[in-house]
């Protein structure tokens, strides 16, 4: 005991040095096992929030949240006629970016069959759940949004009538749950902002083209 404090007491500066590297050593595993859970958790909390026994997809696509499938609108029907399903509901999940407030927000939206269909949020804490066909939504508390705000999504203004703490997309950013309906219009049908935003690159592209045109003249001439 004694020889072992002795020799702390001549390489003190090492004991120090190999306490701090060890205590940065344990940090950074802890910091690497936390994000592998974050990363485990996000990725699973919508089909945990969703719990389908099976998810039927487009043929040859990579799975429901890997690739989009384009399935016919009434095809939920023909896998509920299967023997032993019980249950079968039409589904959508899609990334966007929007302008939420004042400044732009990346946010997935999910689209459900609000009457008896599967898919939509399970624990509202404030507020209700989707009880029309159109025009409401149901949000994450993460999206900075509070009950009764009116969010301008595509064509249409949504009125927010409940949140949730419940899921999250895959990336870890917040989900929107509207009616079926509704995420497919927005998620197909061009709202004024996109329509405005193609114009403008349309024209910068003509003007360019323009520009070279004049440019190629002169040198001819």
């Amino acid at each position: 005991m004694d020889l072992a404090v002795h020799d702390l007491k001549l390489h003190s500066g090492r004991f120090i040095a190999t306490i701090i590297g060890v205590g940065l050593l344990f940090t950074i595993v802890l910091a690497m096992n936390g994000l592998y859970r974050g990363n485990i958790h996000d990725g699973l909390a919508v089909i945990n929030a969703t719990k389908p026994d099976l998810w039927v997809v487009e043929r040859h696509r990579g799975g429901p949240f890997n690739e989009q499938s384009t399935m016919p609108e009434y095809y939920h029907y023909s896998v509920k006629a299967v023997p032993g399903v019980e249950r079968a509901s039409p589904y959508i999940i899609y990334a966007v970016e929007r302008q939420i407030g004042n400044e732009s927000r990346h946010f997935s939206i999910v689209g459900y069959d609000v009457f008896g269909g599967l898919g939509g949020p399970q624990k509202i804490y404030a507020g209700r759940g989707i009880h029309r066909a159109h025009y409401e939504m149901v949000a994450h508390a993460k999206l900075g949004v509070r009950l009764g705000d009116q969010v301008p999504l595509g064509l249409h203004t949504y009125t927010v009538v409940g949140l949730t703490k419940e899921a999250v997309d895959n990336n870890g950013d917040p989900v929107v749950y509207l009616s079926l309906p509704d995420a497919q219009e927005i998620l197909y049908q061009k709202d004024n902002e996109e329509v405005r935003a193609q114009r403008e690159r349309l024209a910068r592209t003509l003007n360019s083209q323009k520009s070279l045109s004049s440019a190629a003249a002169a040198n001819l001439a």
